[in-house]
């Protein structure tokens, strides 16, 4: 039975240790390196952290409006109702109460119906009133 030898343990690991390639042996890490970008000052350390909040109801319900604009194939040939109910895997919880609200307003007949209507409410900042141009209907019932 051998021994255990640390120093054969060491020059092993020195061995297969991949070295770096002689053109980066004169860079040094970007540890406290101070750096702007579009006006903004960071320091970089060892550890950055990115965060992100999730949009807010308001901004989902604006996000579909959006996608469902420009949302060629996606959207085609449907109207805003068919388009909300293919979102049927929502993300967060504010995405499905946006989802909600969107739903609600289709249901009451205060949204567009194709994507022109659409990119039509968009460009007129929301206003339903001025983004339609077809006439009123008057719904029959026996």
């Amino acid at each position: 039975m051998s021994s255990f030898d640390p120093t054969a343990v060491r020059q092993a690991v020195e061995d297969f240790t991949p070295r770096r390639p002689q053109k980066f042996h004169d860079l040094f890490p970007a540890k406290d390196f101070i750096s702007e970008y579009r006006g903004e000052v960071f320091r970089l350390g060892p550890k950055v952290v990115f965060k992100t909040s999730d949009p807010t109801v308001e901004e989902w319900r604006r996000l579909l409006r959006v996608h469902y604009a420009d949302g060629g194939m996606f959207a085609a040939r449907c109207t805003y109702l068919e388009f909300l109910g293919q979102r049927f895997a929502p993300n967060s919880e504010n995405e499905e109460l946006a989802r909600q609200k969107e739903l609600a307003k289709c249901s009451l007949r205060e949204m567009p119906r194709n994507q022109a209507e659409m990119r039509r409410l968009l460009e007129s900042g929301g206003d339903p009133a001025h983004a339609t141009t077809q006439p009123k209907q008057t719904d029959l019932a026996l």
